[in-house]
């Protein structure tokens, strides 16, 4: 017997149907079958990714959050535009108030018929209509509520930077030992002999093997170094639209690496190149956060609604990432920090946080678009920075005479450029 199909007429007004054309709308409704359901059913169930689409055609539904919060849709009114619970796995459960009437329709030929749309803004508001109200607060709690359940995917940490952290670890470790596991990954290698002969690091004599590297660079900044080649790794994504988030994460994190190196170099106890490692690792929370976008599809063409959710979540997951890893607890405390313009830390001597956060500002500095901040003298790490804090003056004067640094430091990092301060 076949299943009864839902009419043109209570298809058409919904969103995003209501942009198809009459070819489109025929599929639609091919595609699409009726079901009805009694009061008190439960017609979706929190947690459940059934890749369908449920639109109310009749009656008045109950949406219940996993924390307890509750929303009436009924059928008609805006609410009921677009799909009911569209996020999967699903972020609701949704009970029925009356007797109801839904239009299915599988999401994959919903997708199929949205990419033959015309890419102009005529379509975009299809995208910000399916996700207005507190889809953003939604989508963050539920990261959250799976994060603290283990059901979050976190990043891999690259095998050879892993072991090789492992092995330095050893107090017994030599530098034959390093030398071995990095003869597992020439890429590495090869970066590690290009930096070793760089303008920073460069002797009389060319370096040409990587157990002379290891040697001239010592196992700290040789731990160091790998670890920040490994990261750029983690920066990436076989999904078009999340290629370009991660490109600027790695850009903005370069830059921030680059600035933090110079300030480090110029602030008494600190170490540059683990300042350069905090700045790579400020925005390393953003990665699973990204991937985690990726199963809702219409969020990743809204630049502001995604930056949100990162930064909402970034320090807790990045602290965590960390941690998992089995990095140190200074670097931890970047992850959880670094733009937090009023941290202070128990400690009068600086901290790998101070470093970042005025990094962080200093990259802002001649964009267009960049977060709030106080002034200098109001942002408590700026007093620990240098020998005896810095003004906003001595700042400026610090990141011009370390120019050439700065240029060295984003070419080793990101070779393709990235914004310089002027």
């Amino acid at each position: 017997m076949n299943k009864p199909k839902p009419s043109l007429e209570q298809l058409q007004h919904l969103c995003p149907f209501d942009r198809f054309s009459e070819q489109q709308m025929v599929l639609v409704v091919a595609k699409s079958i009726l079901k009805e359901f009694t009061t008190d059913d439960v017609v979706i169930e929190i947690g459940n990714h059934d890749k369908l689409e449920y639109f109310l055609i009749e009656g008045s539904i109950e949406l219940e959050s996993f924390d307890g919060r509750f929303k009436e849709v009924n059928a008609g009114t805006e609410s009921a535009r677009t799909a009911i619970a569209l996020l999967q796995p699903r972020k609701y459960t949704v009970r029925t108030k009356t007797p109801c009437v839904f239009a299915l329709i599988q999401q994959a030929t919903v997708n199929t018929l949205l990419e033959e749309l015309p890419k102009d803004k005529s379509t975009e508001f299809c995208v910000s209509d399916l996700h207005s109200g507190h889809e953003i607060k939604n989508i963050a709690l539920n990261f959250e509520a799976d994060l603290k359940s283990n059901n979050l995917t976190i990043p891999s940490f690259p095998d050879v930077a892993l072991r090789i952290k492992h092995l330095l670890d050893d107090p017994n470790v030599t530098v034959k030992d390093v030398a071995d596991v990095l003869n597992n990954d020439p890429a590495i290698t090869v970066k590690l002999l290009k930096t070793c002969n760089s303008p920073l690091y460069r002797t009389a004599n060319e370096i040409t093997s990587n157990r002379d590297a290891i040697v001239r660079l010592g196992f700290n900044t040789t731990r160091q170094l790998i670890t920040i080649f490994a990261l750029k790794e983690i920066f990436k994504s076989k999904n078009k639209l999340l290629q370009q988030k991660m490109g600027e994460l790695w850009a903005h994190s370069s830059e921030v690496a680059a600035i933090s190196y110079v300030l480090a170099s110029k602030t008494p106890g600190m170490n540059p190149e683990q300042a350069m490692l905090a700045g790579l690792m400020q925005d390393i929370g953003a990665i699973p956060i990204l991937s985690y976008i990726e199963n809702y599809p219409e969020f990743m063409k809204l630049d502001y609604k995604v930056d949100a959710i990162i930064n909402s979540s970034k320090s807790l997951i990045g602290a965590q990432i960390l941690e998992h890893w089995g990095f140190s607890a200074d670097l931890i405390e970047v992850a959880k920090n670094s733009d937090n313009w009023t941290y202070q830390s128990q400690q009068e001597k600086p901290s790998y946080v101070d470093i970042t956060i005025v990094a962080n500002i200093h990259s802002f500095i001649g964009k267009k678009h960049h977060p709030k901040y106080p002034p200098f003298d109001q942002i408590p790490s700026f007093k620990k920075i240098g020998t005896n804090g810095l003004t906003p003056e001595e700042s400026q004067d610090v990141l011009h005479e370390a120019q050439h640094q700065l240029d060295d430091l984003k070419a080793l990092l990101c070779p393709k450029g990235i914004p310089t301060l002027h």
